[in-house]
């Protein structure tokens, strides 16, 4: 089988450090609350002798289930620092807590997580060897804490590594495989690495898709990631084709039934019209209007793409009024007022002919509307 990660090469220097360091030495993602929650347990288990600590470590539990990362890296510094006064240096307990303390960190974007969680992953290597898989959740946090100090070649090797020990401890294709990989994969498409998140997200789909199915949740979740990877790359026909993936998993892929699948929905509209495909986009529309939770009498714009023209800067605007009929595109647009360049005109007009609105539902069918206005402002900035 072909390695991710060579164990022959050198572990990285900051874990090399760790490894000759002395042992009298005190200094020192996850990236979902359910890592804060494994954590948490491997910390709660072993700490009936220490109410405090207990108290500490049930309060972070607290804090990490909101999502409230900020005061459960207070707790967490807390947990850590009360720690320090019952464990060895080279006690795995410490590790967790440490691996606690650096996975908040890691929420809030704090760079000194890696130095948290350095001292984790040493711990635990020590104890458990380099190849265990109960070092799997302080390599992933690791591996993410490299991404935000911006060593995205080191990161690569940790998230490789996981990824080795995965696969032998588990099985190629193994869920626990998927999961890591898209915890790479989101590390990195957090940070703005997109070439560098493709191929973990693109594992991910592939293995939920063999393990369960083209319409399996897992799957389409998947095909979501995937999706939004080539939005964020350009690519809006694939986009599209993602989408559609997306949808097809879902109870009924023309009525969504949460928010979750509305935003598919609305990302499919946005897709299409972003490869010049708007009316395939009409179907996703309607099935939002169909569902809409806004009791309003006036359409909601989904599609607004910014004006544009050729030549020197110009400033000035371009009020106008239009009509959206049932399928949500713009109609009847007529110049009530401008001010500047001529050319501001034209660019508004072809602008606001892109537009796409969730058109009103009412009695059980969309309805145009008549009569908005909108004024499109240029400054010399903006265009």
């Amino acid at each position: 089988m072909i390695k991710r990660y060579s164990y022959g090469k050198a572990l990285s220097i900051a874990i090399l450090a760790l490894l000759v360091h002395s042992a009298s030495a005190q200094e020192v993602q996850d990236s979902n609350t359910a890592g804060a929650s494994t954590q948490v347990a491997q910390v709660a288990a072993t700490q009936s002798a220490s109410p405090t600590l207990a108290q500490l470590n049930a309060n972070y539990q607290q804090a990490a289930n909101a999502e409230d990362w900020k005061q459960a890296a207070t707790i967490a510094n807390q947990a850590y620092l009360a720690g320090k006064q019952l464990y060895s240096t080279e006690d795995p307990l410490l590790a967790d807590l440490a691996g606690q303390l650096g996975h908040a960190q890691l929420q809030l974007g704090d760079t000194a997580s890696i130095d948290a969680l350095t001292q984790a992953l040493g711990i635990k290597t020590r104890v458990f060897g380099e190849e265990s898989e109960k070092i799997l959740p302080n390599l992933m946090d690791f591996g993410a804490s490299q991404v935000l100090v911006g060593n995205l070649d080191a990161a690569k090797d940790t998230f490789n590594r996981a990824l080795d020990i995965a696969e032998d401890t588990f099985g190629k294709g193994s869920t626990m495989l998927a999961k890591l990989s898209s915890e790479a994969g989101n590390a990195y498409f957090n940070a703005g690495e997109y070439r560098l998140a493709s191929s973990y997200i693109y594992d991910t789909y592939d293995i939920y898709k063999t393990m369960f199915g083209a319409f399996s949740t897992k799957t389409g979740d998947a095909a979501y990631r995937v999706a939004k990877l080539k939005e964020a790359l350009g690519n809006y026909s694939g986009m599209a084709l993602s989408l559609k993936q997306a949808v097809a998993t879902f109870p009924d892929p023309t009525t969504p039934a949460n928010d979750y699948e509305r935003s598919v929905h609305q990302d499919l509209v946005i897709a299409y019209h972003a490869s010049d495909k708007p009316e395939k986009a009409t179907p996703h529309v309607l099935a939002l209007a169909r569902t809409s939770k806004t009791d309003t009498s006036e359409p909601t714009l989904v599609v607004k793409p910014s004006p544009s023209y050729r030549g020197s800067k110009l400033d000035g605007f371009v009020t106008i009024r239009y009509d959206v009929d049932q399928q949500g595109f713009v109609k009847n647009t007529q110049l009530i007022e401008n001010e500047g360049n001529r050319k501001l005109v034209s660019a508004a007009m072809k602008a606001l002919d892109g537009y796409r609105y969730i058109p009103v539902f009412k009695d059980g069918q969309t309805i145009s509307t008549t009569g908005l206005e909108t004024k499109i402002i240029f400054k010399w900035d903006d265009v």
